[in-house]
Protein backbone atom coordinates (compact mmCIF):
# COMPACT_ATOMS: atom_id res chain seq x y z
CA UNK A 1 0.00 0.00 0.00
CA UNK A 2 1.61 3.29 -1.41
CA UNK A 3 -1.14 5.74 -0.76
CA UNK A 4 -3.63 6.07 2.02
CA UNK A 5 -6.31 5.87 -0.56
CA UNK A 6 -5.99 2.69 -1.75
CA UNK A 7 -3.09 2.57 -4.25
CA UNK A 8 -1.14 -0.36 -4.22
CA UNK A 9 2.43 -1.96 -6.39
CA UNK A 10 2.26 -6.04 -7.03
CA UNK A 11 3.95 -7.71 -9.85
CA UNK A 12 2.37 -7.81 -13.31
CA UNK A 13 3.01 -11.38 -13.39
CA UNK A 14 0.73 -11.38 -10.39
CA UNK A 15 -1.99 -9.89 -11.92
CA UNK A 16 -1.81 -10.98 -15.52
CA UNK A 17 -4.13 -9.93 -18.21
CA UNK A 18 -7.08 -9.23 -15.53
CA UNK A 19 -8.61 -5.71 -14.86
CA UNK A 20 -9.92 -6.64 -11.67
CA UNK A 21 -8.43 -8.80 -8.84
CA UNK A 22 -9.61 -10.21 -5.37
CA UNK A 23 -7.30 -8.15 -2.60
CA UNK A 24 -7.00 -9.51 0.72
CA UNK A 25 -6.51 -6.73 3.44
CA UNK A 26 -5.06 -6.76 7.17
CA UNK A 27 -8.16 -8.02 9.50
CA UNK A 28 -9.11 -10.43 6.24
CA UNK A 29 -11.85 -8.53 4.18
CA UNK A 30 -11.42 -8.84 0.31
CA UNK A 31 -12.02 -6.14 -1.78
CA UNK A 32 -11.56 -5.39 -5.45
CA UNK A 33 -8.64 -4.22 -7.01
CA UNK A 34 -8.72 -2.23 -10.04
CA UNK A 35 -5.66 -3.36 -12.25
CA UNK A 36 -5.40 0.51 -13.21
CA UNK A 37 -1.69 -0.20 -15.34
CA UNK A 38 0.52 -2.76 -16.07
CA UNK A 39 4.45 -2.90 -17.37
CA UNK A 40 5.30 -6.80 -18.42
CA UNK A 41 8.54 -6.15 -19.29
CA UNK A 42 9.72 -4.39 -16.17
CA UNK A 43 7.41 -6.62 -14.35
CA UNK A 44 5.38 -3.59 -12.44
CA UNK A 45 1.68 -2.90 -12.03
CA UNK A 46 -0.82 -0.73 -9.79
CA UNK A 47 -4.23 -1.26 -8.35
CA UNK A 48 -6.38 0.67 -6.79
CA UNK A 49 -8.90 -0.53 -3.73
CA UNK A 50 -11.44 1.36 -2.13
CA UNK A 51 -9.54 2.87 0.72
CA UNK A 52 -9.73 5.99 3.19
CA UNK A 53 -6.98 6.71 5.28
CA UNK A 54 -5.54 3.15 5.30
CA UNK A 55 -2.01 2.60 6.56
CA UNK A 56 0.99 2.76 4.80
CA UNK A 57 4.53 1.80 4.66
CA UNK A 58 7.24 4.10 4.15
CA UNK A 59 9.38 4.45 0.83
CA UNK A 60 13.22 4.21 0.90
CA UNK A 61 15.69 4.62 -1.50
CA UNK A 62 17.55 1.38 -2.91
CA UNK A 63 21.21 3.40 -3.39
CA UNK A 64 21.43 3.68 0.74
CA UNK A 65 21.45 -0.04 0.93
CA UNK A 66 24.91 -1.74 1.28
CA UNK A 67 25.45 -5.91 0.49
CA UNK A 68 25.06 -7.01 4.16
CA UNK A 69 22.35 -5.19 4.91
CA UNK A 70 19.69 -6.52 6.66
CA UNK A 71 16.38 -7.07 4.69
CA UNK A 72 12.55 -8.39 5.36
CA UNK A 73 10.16 -9.80 2.52
CA UNK A 74 6.54 -10.01 3.62
CA UNK A 75 3.77 -12.07 1.81
CA UNK A 76 1.53 -14.52 2.00
CA UNK A 77 3.86 -17.69 0.61
CA UNK A 78 2.03 -20.92 -0.52
CA UNK A 79 -1.02 -18.63 -0.10
CA UNK A 80 -1.52 -20.03 3.51
CA UNK A 81 -3.98 -18.74 5.11
CA UNK A 82 -4.12 -16.25 8.40
CA UNK A 83 -1.25 -13.46 8.78
CA UNK A 84 1.34 -12.94 6.09
CA UNK A 85 4.56 -14.10 6.27
CA UNK A 86 7.87 -12.44 7.63
CA UNK A 87 11.50 -13.92 6.32
CA UNK A 88 14.74 -12.41 7.11
CA UNK A 89 17.71 -12.34 5.24
CA UNK A 90 20.86 -9.90 3.87
CA UNK A 91 21.39 -8.01 0.79
CA UNK A 92 23.21 -10.40 -1.12
CA UNK A 93 24.48 -8.09 -4.32
CA UNK A 94 22.59 -5.50 -6.65
CA UNK A 95 22.37 -6.80 -10.42
CA UNK A 96 21.86 -4.71 -13.55
CA UNK A 97 18.70 -4.61 -15.53
CA UNK A 98 17.19 -7.68 -14.21
CA UNK A 99 13.94 -6.70 -15.06
CA UNK A 100 13.68 -4.95 -18.79
CA UNK A 101 15.62 -2.00 -17.85
CA UNK A 102 15.22 -1.98 -13.94
CA UNK A 103 18.00 -3.66 -11.91
CA UNK A 104 17.55 -6.27 -8.89
CA UNK A 105 18.60 -6.40 -5.31
CA UNK A 106 19.81 -9.66 -4.80
CA UNK A 107 19.32 -11.09 -1.49
CA UNK A 108 18.88 -14.73 0.77
CA UNK A 109 16.02 -13.68 1.41
CA UNK A 110 13.38 -16.46 1.40
CA UNK A 111 11.10 -16.07 -1.24
CA UNK A 112 8.31 -18.63 -2.02
CA UNK A 113 5.23 -18.21 -4.46
CA UNK A 114 2.80 -16.01 -2.81
CA UNK A 115 6.03 -13.33 -2.02
CA UNK A 116 5.63 -12.06 -5.04
CA UNK A 117 4.52 -8.47 -5.36
CA UNK A 118 4.94 -7.97 -1.71
CA UNK A 119 7.52 -5.15 -0.06
CA UNK A 120 11.59 -5.54 0.75
CA UNK A 121 11.72 -3.88 3.57
CA UNK A 122 15.09 -2.37 5.12
CA UNK A 123 16.03 -2.71 8.77
CA UNK A 124 14.21 1.00 9.21
CA UNK A 125 11.20 -0.34 8.72
CA UNK A 126 10.90 0.96 4.65
CA UNK A 127 10.26 -0.35 1.14
CA UNK A 128 13.62 -0.91 -0.81
CA UNK A 129 12.19 -3.10 -2.88
CA UNK A 130 9.45 -5.33 -4.59
CA UNK A 131 10.01 -8.92 -4.03
CA UNK A 132 10.14 -10.64 -7.51
CA UNK A 133 11.09 -14.12 -7.91
CA UNK A 134 14.03 -16.79 -7.25
CA UNK A 135 15.93 -18.86 -8.75
CA UNK A 136 14.94 -22.69 -8.52
CA UNK A 137 18.19 -23.74 -8.82
CA UNK A 138 19.20 -22.31 -5.48
CA UNK A 139 17.33 -21.08 -2.36
CA UNK A 140 19.88 -18.17 -1.96
CA UNK A 141 19.35 -16.05 -5.18
CA UNK A 142 16.11 -14.09 -4.62
CA UNK A 143 15.36 -11.15 -6.24
CA UNK A 144 13.06 -7.67 -6.21
CA UNK A 145 13.06 -4.56 -8.34
CA UNK A 146 14.53 -2.07 -7.06
CA UNK A 147 12.13 0.69 -5.63
CA UNK A 148 14.08 3.69 -6.91
CA UNK A 149 13.59 2.59 -10.57
CA UNK A 150 10.30 0.90 -10.11
CA UNK A 151 8.66 4.10 -8.35
CA UNK A 152 8.86 6.76 -11.55
CA UNK A 153 7.14 3.88 -13.60
CA UNK A 154 4.92 3.70 -10.61
CA UNK A 155 4.10 7.62 -10.80
CA UNK A 156 3.55 7.61 -14.69
CA UNK A 157 1.00 4.36 -14.44
CA UNK A 158 -1.00 6.49 -11.84
CA UNK A 159 -1.75 9.23 -14.09
CA UNK A 160 -3.66 7.18 -16.12
CA UNK A 161 -4.64 8.38 -20.03
CA UNK A 162 -2.97 11.50 -21.23
CA UNK A 163 -5.54 14.24 -22.52
CA UNK A 164 -4.60 17.02 -24.38
CA UNK A 165 -7.54 19.11 -23.04
CA UNK A 166 -9.19 18.87 -19.67
CA UNK A 167 -11.93 16.79 -20.33
CA UNK A 168 -12.74 13.64 -21.42
CA UNK A 169 -14.20 12.69 -24.53
CA UNK A 170 -15.37 9.01 -25.30
CA UNK A 171 -13.78 7.61 -28.56
CA UNK A 172 -16.84 5.00 -28.53
CA UNK A 173 -20.15 6.48 -27.24
CA UNK A 174 -21.13 9.80 -27.45
CA UNK A 175 -20.26 11.84 -23.89
CA UNK A 176 -17.48 14.21 -23.08
CA UNK A 177 -17.67 15.87 -19.60
CA UNK A 178 -15.07 18.14 -17.70
CA UNK A 179 -12.09 16.23 -16.00
CA UNK A 180 -11.46 18.91 -12.38
CA UNK A 181 -8.06 19.81 -12.13
CA UNK A 182 -5.94 16.96 -10.13
CA UNK A 183 -8.24 14.05 -11.39
CA UNK A 184 -7.69 11.19 -13.20
CA UNK A 185 -8.92 9.20 -16.17
CA UNK A 186 -8.67 5.74 -17.01
CA UNK A 187 -10.15 3.95 -19.59
CA UNK A 188 -10.70 -0.08 -17.97
CA UNK A 189 -12.76 -1.07 -20.98
CA UNK A 190 -14.58 1.39 -23.63
CA UNK A 191 -17.74 0.98 -21.90
CA UNK A 192 -16.24 1.51 -17.90
CA UNK A 193 -14.36 4.88 -17.54
CA UNK A 194 -12.76 4.74 -13.64
CA UNK A 195 -11.81 8.98 -12.71
CA UNK A 196 -9.84 9.36 -9.28
CA UNK A 197 -9.41 12.66 -7.69
CA UNK A 198 -5.44 12.60 -6.80
CA UNK A 199 -6.12 14.16 -2.87
CA UNK A 200 -8.83 13.07 -2.26
CA UNK A 201 -11.66 9.71 -2.14
CA UNK A 202 -13.35 11.52 -4.94
CA UNK A 203 -14.06 9.31 -7.31
CA UNK A 204 -16.49 8.81 -10.56
CA UNK A 205 -17.56 5.87 -12.37
CA UNK A 206 -18.77 5.79 -16.26
CA UNK A 207 -20.41 3.01 -17.14
CA UNK A 208 -22.59 2.36 -20.55
CA UNK A 209 -24.42 -0.78 -21.71
CA UNK A 210 -27.23 -1.67 -24.24
CA UNK A 211 -30.73 -1.75 -23.53
CA UNK A 212 -33.86 -2.74 -25.20
CA UNK A 213 -35.37 -0.41 -27.22
CA UNK A 214 -38.55 -0.51 -24.09
CA UNK A 215 -36.50 0.53 -22.24
CA UNK A 216 -36.63 3.85 -21.02
CA UNK A 217 -34.95 6.32 -18.28
CA UNK A 218 -37.44 6.08 -15.64
CA UNK A 219 -37.04 1.94 -15.60
CA UNK A 220 -33.59 1.83 -16.17
CA UNK A 221 -33.11 3.92 -12.92
CA UNK A 222 -35.49 1.77 -11.13
CA UNK A 223 -33.56 -1.14 -11.82
CA UNK A 224 -30.14 0.06 -11.13
CA UNK A 225 -31.28 1.63 -7.95
CA UNK A 226 -32.52 -1.74 -7.16
CA UNK A 227 -29.58 -3.48 -8.14
CA UNK A 228 -27.68 -1.56 -6.13
CA UNK A 229 -29.06 -1.19 -3.07
CA UNK A 230 -29.00 -5.22 -3.04
CA UNK A 231 -25.76 -5.61 -2.34
CA UNK A 232 -23.94 -5.96 1.00
CA UNK A 233 -23.95 -3.31 3.18
CA UNK A 234 -23.78 -2.63 7.06
CA UNK A 235 -26.20 0.54 6.50
CA UNK A 236 -28.01 2.22 3.52
CA UNK A 237 -29.75 5.34 3.12
CA UNK A 238 -31.42 6.59 0.26
CA UNK A 239 -31.21 10.83 0.62
CA UNK A 240 -33.10 11.59 -2.44
CA UNK A 241 -34.24 11.04 -5.75
CA UNK A 242 -34.67 13.91 -8.23
CA UNK A 243 -36.18 14.38 -12.21
CA UNK A 244 -33.11 15.99 -13.43
CA UNK A 245 -32.04 17.64 -17.19
CA UNK A 246 -28.03 16.64 -18.47
CA UNK A 247 -26.48 18.18 -21.11
CA UNK A 248 -29.41 20.87 -22.30
CA UNK A 249 -32.64 18.76 -22.37
CA UNK A 250 -31.76 14.97 -21.69
CA UNK A 251 -34.10 13.94 -19.01
CA UNK A 252 -32.23 11.72 -16.30
CA UNK A 253 -32.46 10.86 -12.58
CA UNK A 254 -30.29 11.62 -9.63
CA UNK A 255 -29.88 9.71 -6.59
CA UNK A 256 -28.09 10.88 -3.28
CA UNK A 257 -27.50 8.14 -1.07
CA UNK A 258 -24.90 6.99 2.02
CA UNK A 259 -23.96 4.11 2.71
CA UNK A 260 -21.35 1.32 4.74
CA UNK A 261 -19.98 -2.27 2.83
CA UNK A 262 -19.98 -4.73 4.90
CA UNK A 263 -16.08 -5.10 6.03
CA UNK A 264 -15.02 -1.43 6.13
CA UNK A 265 -14.63 0.93 8.38
CA UNK A 266 -15.50 3.94 6.65
CA UNK A 267 -19.07 5.29 5.47
CA UNK A 268 -19.39 6.79 2.01
CA UNK A 269 -21.52 9.40 0.25
CA UNK A 270 -22.88 9.65 -3.34
CA UNK A 271 -24.55 10.82 -6.22
CA UNK A 272 -25.88 8.41 -9.41
CA UNK A 273 -27.15 9.71 -12.54
CA UNK A 274 -29.36 7.66 -14.87
CA UNK A 275 -30.30 8.16 -18.57
CA UNK A 276 -30.76 6.24 -21.61
CA UNK A 277 -29.99 7.72 -25.15
CA UNK A 278 -30.62 5.97 -28.56
CA UNK A 279 -30.59 2.33 -27.14
CA UNK A 280 -28.03 2.86 -24.37
CA UNK A 281 -27.85 2.87 -20.78
CA UNK A 282 -25.67 5.64 -19.09
CA UNK A 283 -24.58 4.96 -15.22
CA UNK A 284 -22.83 7.90 -13.67
CA UNK A 285 -21.37 7.17 -9.85
CA UNK A 286 -19.66 9.92 -8.14
CA UNK A 287 -18.41 8.42 -4.65
CA UNK A 288 -16.64 9.47 -1.76
CA UNK A 289 -15.79 8.90 1.74
CA UNK A 290 -18.55 10.59 3.64
CA UNK A 291 -15.96 12.59 5.97
CA UNK A 292 -14.94 14.31 3.01
CA UNK A 293 -18.06 14.45 0.58
CA UNK A 294 -19.14 17.55 1.48
CA UNK A 295 -15.80 19.03 -0.83
CA UNK A 296 -16.64 16.93 -3.61
CA UNK A 297 -19.94 17.76 -3.98
CA UNK A 298 -19.29 20.90 -5.62
CA UNK A 299 -16.78 19.47 -7.86
CA UNK A 300 -19.28 16.75 -8.67
CA UNK A 301 -21.98 19.46 -9.30
CA UNK A 302 -19.72 21.40 -11.65
CA UNK A 303 -18.83 17.86 -13.81
CA UNK A 304 -22.40 17.31 -14.42
CA UNK A 305 -23.08 20.91 -15.76
CA UNK A 306 -20.27 20.13 -17.79
CA UNK A 307 -21.50 16.42 -19.34
CA UNK A 308 -22.26 16.95 -23.27
CA UNK A 309 -24.15 13.92 -25.28
CA UNK A 310 -23.48 13.94 -28.87
CA UNK A 311 -26.13 12.47 -30.90
CA UNK A 312 -25.70 10.82 -34.46
CA UNK A 313 -22.32 9.87 -32.87
CA UNK A 314 -19.82 7.71 -35.46
CA UNK A 315 -17.90 4.97 -33.10
CA UNK A 316 -14.86 3.97 -34.62
CA UNK A 317 -13.99 0.14 -35.29
CA UNK A 318 -12.51 -0.48 -31.62
CA UNK A 319 -8.63 -1.40 -31.49
CA UNK A 320 -8.04 -5.10 -30.20
CA UNK A 321 -6.67 -4.80 -26.55
CA UNK A 322 -3.07 -5.02 -26.27
CA UNK A 323 -1.44 -8.60 -25.23
CA UNK A 324 0.29 -8.76 -22.04
CA UNK A 325 3.90 -9.77 -23.14
CA UNK A 326 4.96 -8.12 -26.75
CA UNK A 327 6.00 -9.68 -29.50
CA UNK A 328 10.36 -10.19 -28.61
CA UNK A 329 12.39 -7.60 -30.43
CA UNK A 330 16.23 -7.43 -30.77
CA UNK A 331 16.42 -4.44 -28.93
CA UNK A 332 13.07 -3.63 -26.67
CA UNK A 333 11.37 -0.72 -27.54
CA UNK A 334 12.20 1.43 -24.36
CA UNK A 335 15.84 1.28 -25.35
CA UNK A 336 15.41 3.27 -28.44
CA UNK A 337 17.08 6.74 -28.56
CA UNK A 338 13.33 8.85 -28.97
CA UNK A 339 13.81 11.25 -32.12
CA UNK A 340 14.40 14.76 -30.68
CA UNK A 341 12.09 17.49 -30.40
CA UNK A 342 13.08 20.54 -32.51
CA UNK A 343 11.82 24.51 -31.56
CA UNK A 344 10.36 26.96 -34.02
CA UNK A 345 10.79 30.71 -34.08
CA UNK A 346 8.12 32.52 -36.48
CA UNK A 347 10.97 34.86 -38.94
CA UNK A 348 8.99 37.78 -37.64
CA UNK A 349 9.44 37.09 -33.86
CA UNK A 350 5.45 36.50 -33.87
CA UNK A 351 5.82 33.31 -31.18
CA UNK A 352 7.87 30.13 -30.79
CA UNK A 353 6.58 26.82 -30.64
CA UNK A 354 8.24 23.11 -29.72
CA UNK A 355 7.71 21.11 -33.02
CA UNK A 356 7.34 17.25 -31.86
CA UNK A 357 9.54 14.78 -34.28
CA UNK A 358 8.92 14.39 -37.83
CA UNK A 359 6.44 17.82 -37.90
CA UNK A 360 9.70 19.47 -40.16
CA UNK A 361 10.36 21.36 -43.47
CA UNK A 362 7.19 24.22 -42.32
CA UNK A 363 5.59 25.17 -45.63
CA UNK A 364 4.62 29.32 -45.49
CA UNK A 365 1.54 30.89 -46.65
CA UNK A 366 0.85 34.60 -46.10
CA UNK A 367 -0.72 34.88 -42.93
CA UNK A 368 0.01 31.03 -41.73
CA UNK A 369 2.49 28.66 -41.16
CA UNK A 370 1.86 24.60 -41.23
CA UNK A 371 3.66 21.87 -39.93
CA UNK A 372 2.75 18.51 -41.34
CA UNK A 373 4.34 15.25 -40.27
CA UNK A 374 2.71 13.16 -43.32
CA UNK A 375 -0.55 13.22 -45.22
CA UNK A 376 -2.78 12.14 -42.47
CA UNK A 377 -1.23 14.87 -39.13
CA UNK A 378 -0.92 18.39 -39.54
CA UNK A 379 -0.44 21.02 -37.71
CA UNK A 380 -0.96 24.76 -38.72
CA UNK A 381 -0.83 28.61 -37.05
CA UNK A 382 -2.62 30.72 -38.38
CA UNK A 383 -2.02 34.94 -37.47
CA UNK A 384 -4.68 37.59 -37.74
CA UNK A 385 -4.38 41.28 -37.02
CA UNK A 386 -4.69 42.87 -33.83
CA UNK A 387 -8.41 42.96 -32.19
CA UNK A 388 -9.89 44.65 -29.54
CA UNK A 389 -12.60 41.78 -29.34
CA UNK A 390 -11.62 39.68 -26.37
CA UNK A 391 -10.64 36.05 -26.28
CA UNK A 392 -13.91 34.43 -25.84
CA UNK A 393 -15.73 36.62 -28.22
CA UNK A 394 -13.36 35.92 -30.95
CA UNK A 395 -13.00 32.44 -30.35
CA UNK A 396 -16.75 31.97 -31.17
CA UNK A 397 -15.98 33.93 -34.37
CA UNK A 398 -13.38 31.64 -35.32
CA UNK A 399 -15.47 28.45 -34.93
CA UNK A 400 -18.84 29.92 -36.82
CA UNK A 401 -16.68 31.04 -39.13
CA UNK A 402 -14.73 27.52 -39.84
CA UNK A 403 -18.08 25.42 -39.31
CA UNK A 404 -19.43 27.95 -41.90
CA UNK A 405 -16.99 28.63 -44.65
CA UNK A 406 -14.64 25.62 -45.04
CA UNK A 407 -15.87 22.82 -47.11
CA UNK A 408 -17.01 19.59 -46.21
CA UNK A 409 -19.42 16.92 -46.53
CA UNK A 410 -19.77 16.39 -42.38
CA UNK A 411 -19.13 18.54 -39.82
CA UNK A 412 -19.91 17.57 -35.96
CA UNK A 413 -18.82 19.55 -32.60
CA UNK A 414 -16.98 17.60 -30.00
CA UNK A 415 -16.71 19.69 -27.36
CA UNK A 416 -15.12 23.50 -26.06
CA UNK A 417 -12.53 23.88 -22.77
CA UNK A 418 -10.52 27.20 -22.10
CA UNK A 419 -7.90 26.96 -20.27
CA UNK A 420 -4.10 28.53 -19.25
CA UNK A 421 -1.27 26.71 -21.30
CA UNK A 422 1.54 25.99 -19.25
CA UNK A 423 3.43 28.37 -21.23
CA UNK A 424 0.81 30.57 -19.34
CA UNK A 425 -0.97 32.00 -22.28
CA UNK A 426 -4.91 31.42 -22.36
CA UNK A 427 -6.42 29.39 -24.87
CA UNK A 428 -10.13 28.96 -25.65
CA UNK A 429 -10.20 25.59 -27.64
CA UNK A 430 -12.89 23.58 -29.68
CA UNK A 431 -12.78 20.04 -30.93
CA UNK A 432 -14.18 18.76 -33.63
CA UNK A 433 -14.76 16.08 -36.22
CA UNK A 434 -14.70 16.82 -40.06
CA UNK A 435 -14.47 15.56 -43.71
CA UNK A 436 -13.63 17.96 -46.05
CA UNK A 437 -14.79 15.57 -48.94
CA UNK A 438 -15.66 12.02 -49.74
CA UNK A 439 -11.87 11.39 -50.92
CA UNK A 440 -10.45 12.41 -47.36
CA UNK A 441 -10.54 10.82 -44.36
CA UNK A 442 -12.75 11.73 -41.47
CA UNK A 443 -10.38 14.19 -39.16
CA UNK A 444 -10.18 15.00 -35.77
CA UNK A 445 -9.48 18.96 -35.24
CA UNK A 446 -7.86 20.50 -31.83
CA UNK A 447 -9.08 24.25 -32.80
CA UNK A 448 -6.85 26.55 -30.44
CA UNK A 449 -7.47 30.32 -30.15
CA UNK A 450 -4.44 32.01 -28.32
CA UNK A 451 -4.07 36.06 -27.62
CA UNK A 452 -0.75 36.96 -27.50
CA UNK A 453 -1.50 40.68 -26.65
CA UNK A 454 -4.07 42.03 -28.87
CA UNK A 455 -3.27 39.99 -31.63
CA UNK A 456 -5.07 36.25 -32.48
CA UNK A 457 -3.34 33.24 -33.62
CA UNK A 458 -5.48 30.16 -34.05
CA UNK A 459 -3.60 26.72 -33.95
CA UNK A 460 -5.24 24.03 -35.95
CA UNK A 461 -4.08 20.49 -34.98
CA UNK A 462 -6.04 17.68 -36.88
CA UNK A 463 -5.08 13.90 -37.61
CA UNK A 464 -7.64 11.43 -39.63
CA UNK A 465 -9.52 9.97 -36.41
CA UNK A 466 -8.43 6.32 -36.44
CA UNK A 467 -4.80 7.80 -35.94
CA UNK A 468 -5.43 10.19 -33.68
CA UNK A 469 -4.20 8.79 -30.35
CA UNK A 470 -1.13 8.31 -31.94
CA UNK A 471 -0.72 11.77 -32.17
CA UNK A 472 -2.63 13.03 -29.12
CA UNK A 473 -0.06 13.65 -26.84
CA UNK A 474 2.06 15.46 -29.49
CA UNK A 475 -0.55 17.73 -30.35
CA UNK A 476 -0.98 18.91 -26.54
CA UNK A 477 2.81 19.18 -25.68
CA UNK A 478 3.01 21.68 -28.80
CA UNK A 479 -0.02 23.66 -28.04
CA UNK A 480 0.93 24.26 -24.17
CA UNK A 481 4.68 25.70 -25.44
CA UNK A 482 3.22 28.14 -27.77
CA UNK A 483 3.91 31.42 -26.55
CA UNK A 484 6.01 34.65 -27.08
CA UNK A 485 9.21 34.36 -29.22
CA UNK A 486 12.05 33.50 -27.12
Amino acid sequence: MVDSNGWIVTNAHVVGESLAVDVTIAGGSVRTGLVLGSRADEDVAVLKIDGYRMATLPIGETAALRAGDEALAIGFALDLPGEPTHTRGVISAFRQSVFGVFDGIQTDTPLNPGNSGGPLINKLGEVVGINTMKLIESDDLNFAISIDDAFPLVEELQRGKVLPLPRYVSAYYPYSISVPDGWRVYELLPNYVLMLDNSSSGRATFVVEEVSDATTTDQYASDATAAGAEGDFASYVKLSASEITVSGDIHAWQIDETWQESGYDYAKAGTEVFFVQEGYGYAIYFDAALDEWDLIEPTVSSMLETLRYTPDFIAPTPTPLPTATPAPTATPAHTATPAPWTMFHHPEGLYSIDVAPGFNNPSFASTSVTLRKDARASVTIFEFTPTNDGLSEFSSWIFDWRQNTWEHVFFEAEYFAGFQLKSGLVTETFVYRLQGSAEYCVERILDAVVFIDAKPFELVMGACVDVWADYEVDFDTMLNSFRRAD
